[in-house]
């Protein structure tokens, strides 16, 4: 999410390079914005890191940086967004329980779903 008049307005999508040296604005929470562009984070500066959705975007517009959200999460006007070009954007999720626990009917099906299937992106 930028503000008009960014040099990504232009763009369909900005590809992870593109972000080397802007200034990327999270909220509590969010995870680590530069961990996951890979090589390109290290040279993403992230000077603020607090706040709800609606004060990263008022940070925004006041043009203090930008924000990487999710694709669903609202963009209030005049901002706009675009996506990210590349498809290498990954997190990690491990799933972990305690062998011979007992668990709800609920927990040993997901349990059971995820230990035959793979959900790796190819």
């Amino acid at each position: 999410m930028f503000w008009p008049g960014h040099r990504f307005e232009p763009m369909e999508t900005i590809p992870l390079a593109e972000l080397d040296g802007e200034t990327v604005l999270q909220g509590r929470g969010w995870g680590d914005a530069a961990a996951l562009c890979g090589p390109a984070g290290a040279s993403i500066r992230l000077p603020h890191s607090g706040g709800n959705l609606d004060h990263v975007q008022h940070l925004t517009a006041a043009r203090l940086g930008i924000a990487l959200l999710p694709r669903r999460w609202p963009v209030l006007p005049p901002l706009l967004s675009r996506p990210l070009a590349d498809e290498t954007l990954a997190r990690l999720v491990v799933l972990a329980v305690v062998s011979g626990r007992q668990h709800s009917p609920a927990l040993d099906g997901f349990v059971k779903l995820i230990r035959v299937r793979s959900f790796a992106l190819a």
